[in-house]
């Protein structure tokens, strides 16, 4: 997934692996269920965390409800949504690992 390509799919995946990481339950969700899924993650999260979610969630409202066909430019990628989840943490162990 490119680092905009989707930013909708990118939160929903996110927020359900956060699920997994902090609430440990699994959960299958759809775009629909963010707003209450973010906010019971609120309590297992820093302020910091808790603030890319919200912000992410903002801007996917703000792209599909965008008409007119002005372009609209995110302000939080997929890499800051991966960053949440540890993803690229364990890709560099992984790459540094293929190196040795």
């Amino acid at each position: 997934m490119t680092n905009n390509s989707n930013i909708g799919e990118a939160l929903l995946l996110c927020v359900s692996l956060l699920f997994v990481q902090k609430r440990k339950q699994c959960v299958h969700a759809q775009g629909k269920d963010l707003p209450q899924l973010i906010a019971l993650l609120k309590d297992k999260m820093v302020e910091e965390e808790y603030s890319v979610l919200t912000k992410a969630q903002d801007e996917v409202y703000e792209m599909l409800t965008n008409s007119g066909g002005v372009e609209f430019n995110a302000s939080i990628t997929v890499d800051d949504l991966r960053a949440l989840v540890g993803i690229e943490a364990e890709k560099k162990k992984e790459d540094e690992n293929d190196e040795e």
